[in-house]
């Protein structure tokens, strides 16, 4: 296992993850 094929895949997760919940939970509870 090397570092450097995980840690680029795991910012792109994270990323991912975080603008998901953002863009959800921003239209899910507009007025929270």
């Amino acid at each position: 296992m090397k570092i450097g094929y995980f840690f680029p895949i795991a910012i792109i997760v994270a990323a991912l993850v975080l603008l998901t919940l953002f863009f959800v939970g921003g239209y899910a509870t507009p007025g929270g």
